[in-house]
C-alpha cells in the first residue's frame, strides 16, 4: 500500500536530531558564541533565520508531522544544502554574519570553485553539525526539543542589568518600535502595536500597560522561563565567558564534538565586555516583576555548567 503522506530522506531527520539550538533573551551575548561556532571544523551556521521565527512559533498550532516537515526542509534542504553547495555566502562585511569573519579564504574558494551534484552535498551532509542561533524564542524551546530528542539547546545567562540595560538604550520595546515592524515577524496585533511572537497571547494587554522599561523585564523574564530541565541543555555564565572564552568554548567544542577551524583563535580574541552605557532605573519597574526578573536569572545560574 502507498504512504501518501510526504517526507524527506531520512537521513534529514538524523541531520535535524543533531542541531543545536543557541537561545536566551536577544543582547545576552549569543552574537559572538554564533561566530565562533560558525567558524568550527564541519559546522554550518545560520544567524537569525526569518523562516524561523515564522515556523518555531507555530510548533503550538501546527500538526506534529506537518511542522516536522516543513522544520526539516528548511533546516537541511533550504540551509544546509545550499550552504555546503556555496549558494546565499554573505559577503557584506557590515553584516555580522559575513562568512570571511568565519571562514576562511580556502574554504570559500572550496565551496565557489565548482557545481555539486545532490548525491554529493548529500555525503557532505553526512559530517556537518546545524548551528542555529534564535534568541528570544525560549517559550518555544521545550516543543522544538521534545520532537527532536537529539537537538541540544545552548543558552548565554547575562545580568539582567547589561541585557535590559541594552534593551532601553535601543528603545527596543518602545511605543514607536512596536508600532513598526522592529521586531521579527510574524506579529499578534494589541490595538496600534505589533508584537513579537515571545509576548504571551494571554499576557498581550498588560504588556502594552507596562511602560518601556518593564517590558524590557518581561522579554528577559520570557527569555530564560520555562526552559527545559534536562542533559542537552547547557547554560553558560556571560561574565565567566568573558574572562576565559578559550577555555569555556573548548569545553563547548568538546561536548558537542567540534573542532577550531583558522579563524577561532582570532575570533576568541575579540571576547570582551562592550564599554557602553546600559544605565535604567529599577524605580519604574513593578517590584513583582523585579522578583520575576532574578527568580529567572537565579533559577538559571543555579544550572551554569551543569
Amino acid at each position: 500500500m502507498t504512504n501518501t503522506a510526504l517526507s524527506l530522506y531520512p537521513k534529514s531527520r538524523e541531520l535535524t536530531d543533531n542541531t543545536i539550538l543557541i537561545g536566551g533573551p536577544g543582547r545576552s551575548g549569543t552574537r559572538i558564541l554564533g561566530s565562533l561556532f560558525d567558524s568550527l571544523v564541519k559546522t554550518e551556521y545560520a544567524f537569525e533565520p526569518l523562516m524561523l521565527y515564522a515556523l518555531i512559533p507555530a510548533i503550538e498550532t501546527m500538526a506534529k508531522d506537518d511542522w516536522r516537515l516543513q522544520f526539516e526542509t528548511y533546516l537541511v534542504e533550504e540551509f544546509l544544502f545550499n550552504a555546503l553547495a556555496g549558494r546565499f555566502l554573505n559577503f557584506n562585511e557590515n553584516d555580522y554574519s559575513c562568512v570571511r569573519m568565519s571562514k576562511s579564504d580556502a574554504e570559500i574558494a572550496d565551496r565557489l570553485g565548482r557545481t555539486r551534484t545532490r548525491n554529493e552535498i548529500l555525503e557532505a551532509a553526512h559530517e556537518r553539525r546545524i548551528v542555529i542561533k534564535v534568541p528570544d524564542l525560549s517559550p518555544f524551546m521545550a516543543g522544538v526539543m521534545d520532537y527532536y530528542r537529539g537537538i541540544n539547546l545552548l543558552v548565554m545567562l547575562r545580568k539582567p542589568e547589561s541585557v535590559i540595560g541594552s534593551f532601553v538604550r535601543k528603545r527596543s520595546y518602545s511605543d514607536q518600535s512596536l508600532l513598526g515592524p522592529w521586531t521579527y515577524p510574524p506579529y499578534r496585533r494589541e490595538g496600534d502595536f505589533f508584537l513579537p511572537s515571545w509576548i504571551a497571547p494571554a499576557d498581550a494587554k498588560e504588556f502594552t500597560a507596562m511602560n518601556p522599561v518593564e517590558r524590557c523585564c518581561y522579554v528577559y523574564a520570557r527569555g530564560y522561563e520555562n526552559l527545559p530541565r534536562q542533559d542537552r541543555v547547557t547554560v553558560v555564565d556571560y561574565d565567566d565567558f568573558v574572562t576565559r572564552p578559550a577555555e569555556i568554548f573548548g569545553d563547548l567544542c568538546r561536548r558537542y564534538g567540534r573542532r577550531f577551524g583558522p579563524k577561532t583563535e582570532k575570533i576568541l580574541g575579540l571576547v570582551k565586555e562592550p564599554e557602553k552605557d546600559r544605565h535604567f532605573s529599577w524605580e519604574q519597574v513593578d517590584p513583582g516583576l523585579r522578583r520575576r526578573v532574578y527568580d529567572a536569572f537565579e533559577d538559571m545560574k543555579s544550572r551554569v555548567g551543569r
